[in-house]
């Protein structure tokens, strides 16, 4: 009895410590715990990598490559297109409006009886079109308010550096880094967790 209560202390010390740890140092463990994230969910495709003779370093690279051009064709393509169709929808908007009250609309309160005279159709789609130049500079104004913030501007920058460095080590060194955890491991709970972690990353892995 003694020696279970002494074990729920410790591990109540030991998760009062991460959360003391996590609260006052959580805007710098972010980066790094994202790059964790990111190699626990593509190990196991590295891990197929390597079943195919290739290396870890080698297929680590190769996964960065395809993610960061893939990223990048993203980017350069979905984006435009998005705004183009986006665009091109509110333009269209007042014809396909204009149609509905002109058409569609009387075709509607002949047949069936429905009344739209309390519907501000122009109304409509001046909001829209507001809306939607507004939005149009969100971006840019964004851009600005973070550009007057030096410090927001090297956080950024760090993340976006740690997070990929990070995330390359982590995945390249993974299974060293498991096999130290598990060495740390207190024995008595040893089987669940290696159980767990099998069981997730079969399923990842399948």
């Amino acid at each position: 009895m003694a020696a279970a209560l002494d074990i729920r202390i410790r591990w109540l010390l030991l998760v009062s410590i991460l959360g003391a740890v996590f609260y006052w140092f959580g805007s710098a463990l972010t980066p790094f715990i994202v790059a964790g994230l990111f190699a626990y969910l593509f190990n196991p495709l590295v891990e197929k990598l390597e079943r195919h003779k290739i290396g870890r370093s080698l297929g680590v690279s190769l996964l960065f490559l395809v993610l960061t051009l893939a990223l990048v064709g993203i980017v350069l393509v979905l984006v435009p297109f998005m705004q183009k169709q986006v665009t091109r929808f509110i333009e269209q908007l007042p014809n396909w409006i204009a149609w509905a009250r002109n058409v569609a609309a009387p075709w509607l309160e002949q047949r069936f009886g429905f009344s739209f005279e309390m519907f501000d159709s122009e109304g409509v789609v001046t909001l829209l079109q507001n809306h939607w130049r507004e939005a149009g500079g969100l971006a840019g104004t964004l851009v600005a308010k973070v550009s007057k913030s030096g410090f927001a501007v090297v956080a950024w920058l760090l993340n976006l550096v740690i997070v990929p460095v990070a995330a390359f080590y982590l995945l390249r060194d993974w299974n060293l880094l498991v096999e130290r955890i598990h060495a740390l491991l207190p024995r008595h709970i040893e089987p669940v967790v290696v159980r767990l972690v099998r069981e997730s990353d079969e399923t990842l892995g399948a």
